[in-house]
């Protein structure tokens, strides 16, 4: 394949959520199980790829710039599954074998790579609906405006309610609860 990618070359990119380095390269090229051979770095940052996994990501995900921890491994995780999920096309293209025989012609890979696309997307899917960023606040059950009979935030009803039942309770509990005959 040796960088022979369809796409506009990006001259200087490097991304906001993979940085570029060789460790991302290698994770793009791991993921999918190729080397650096069948996939160099010029092709990973080809605009159709990297650039397009990181857009797609940061749209979906609009704080990605202040994601920290597990959180920011599961979307370095999720933009390089994206990405090589977009690179099997190209692996697609380029692993193509072909034999012809008289008139008969037929030409496949070695590899299911639709497949390993499909695989690939599922696994940025759960990588990017992993992140948490979401914070949880205590809801008020009941809400009042202006005071009850009994002067607390509980309403008259559900006091009373609370005064027939706790006793029986009690006493229940207090004469061994439940019977196993």
């Amino acid at each position: 394949m040796s960088g022979s990618g369809t796409g506009t070359p990006v001259s200087g990119w490097v991304g906001a959520i993979l940085s570029g380095g060789s460790t991302d390269y290698a994770l793009i090229r791991a993921l999918l199980g190729v080397s650096i051979a069948e996939i160099p770095d010029a092709t990973v940052i080809l605009e159709p790829f990297l650039p397009s996994a990181e857009a797609v990501v940061k749209a979906g995900i609009t704080n990605y710039a202040a994601l920290t921890g597990d959180n920011l491994i599961h979307l370095r995780s999720g933009a390089a599954a994206l990405c090589a999920a977009l690179l099997c096309q190209e692996m697609e293209r380029a692993d193509a074998q072909s034999f012809t025989v008289g008139s008969y012609s037929e030409r496949g890979s070695t590899v299911d790579w639709r497949g390993k696309a499909s695989a690939l997307l599922a696994q940025a899917r759960a990588d990017l609906a992993a992140i948490t960023t979401r914070t949880w606040t205590r809801r008020t059950l009941v809400a009042l405006a202006g005071p009850t009979r009994s002067g607390s935030n509980v309403p008259a009803e559900i006091e009373q309610w609370v005064e027939r039942v706790v006793p029986r309770f009690v006493d229940w509990v207090e004469e061994g609860g439940e019977d196993d005959d």
